[in-house]
């Protein structure tokens, strides 16, 4: 396997992450409301219930690609933690 050294920072996503930011912190959106392209439906409450799972909840690369991996993820796929969420209304 070759390793390949990424430098700079990822934008996508942000208004702003100053390069000299030693938090690293980037805001994110987990989940928008209404229908979602697999056909659920999510709706204001659904959208609380899960923001007060998301504390402290692992961030990792990608989506797990079998149940069985999304029990046990990889910490090398670990990229962060979930800190205040917050639902915002459209």
């Amino acid at each position: 396997m070759k390793r390949i050294r990424i430098e700079g920072y990822i934008r996508e996503g942000q208004q702003h992450l100053a390069q000299e930011d030693a938090r690293r912190e980037v805001r994110v959106t987990v989940i928008r409301g209404g229908a979602s392209i697999n056909g659920y439906y999510y709706n204001e409450a659904t959208l609380r219930a899960i923001g007060g799972l998301l504390e402290n909840a692992h961030a990792y690369v990608d989506h797990a690609s079998s149940d069985a991996e999304s029990v046990a993820r990889s910490v090398r796929d670990m990229v962060g933690f979930y800190h205040s969420p917050a639902f915002v209304s459209p």
